[in-house]
């Protein structure tokens, strides 16, 4: 089975709330991995899912066309345009974390945060500065809530509905920390060569 055939299969089930974990193939997705020992180098949040003919929708604080910050696309055409020989992988929000989401509050964010906050490239640097001895914890420790990189957008978008707690730093997280917070009901594979990724289920 092909990635668009993979995509395809499990895209009518996405749901907003969903977690869409990436692996790139430029360099600094490999200074990720070998500073997190982790594949995952980027996350997004499901906006939207399959709606009237209309495909999958993330929502992603990336710099795109000249655009930095949060902002929404088409996940096909991320996956095919930015993720030609990476991987991808559908994690589902599980149901007991779903039924404590507030979506006014969700949508509010979502909408109040594209277009007025800006792409934190201190803060994505700042967890891998962070594994220098000494100086790096000290290093990026505090939010800034108008600057935000992809996990720790994504993990804004959970706070602000209600799911996670406030007192968790998200420019301290990298994406496999988030991952490895219990958000989740189950994990697909959507994209790429077949690898095994580290994600934490609810309770």
């Amino acid at each position: 089975m092909n990635n668009s055939q993979l995509y395809a299969l499990a895209a009518p089930s996405m749901r907003p709330g969903d977690i869409i974990a990436f692996h790139g193939t430029e360099l600094i997705s490999d200074a990720i991995d070998d500073f997190t020992h982790s594949p995952i180098s980027h996350i997004a949040t499901v906006r939207q899912g399959v709606h009237d003919g209309a495909g999958v929708i993330i929502t992603e604080s990336t710099i795109a066309d000249g655009v930095s910050g949060p902002q929404s696309h088409s996940l096909g055409e991320v996956l095919a345009g930015e993720y030609p020989h990476g991987r991808a992988w559908w994690l589902r929000e599980a149901e007991s974390v779903r039924a404590r989401v507030d979506w006014q509050k969700f949508y509010a964010f979502i909408g109040e945060a594209e277009g007025s906050i800006h792409y934190d490239i201190a803060g994505l640097f700042g967890f891998l500065e962070r594994a220098l001895p000494v100086l790096g914890p000290h290093l990026c420790q505090h939010e800034n809530p108008r600057e935000m990189f992809c996990d720790a957008y994504a993990l804004a978008i959970l706070e602000a509905c209600g799911v996670a707690e406030a007192a968790i730093n998200w420019r301290e997280q990298t994406p496999q920390d988030f991952l490895d917070m219990p958000f989740f009901g189950g994990c697909v594979q959507i994209w790429g060569a077949p690898t095994a990724i580290r994600y934490s289920l609810a309770a």
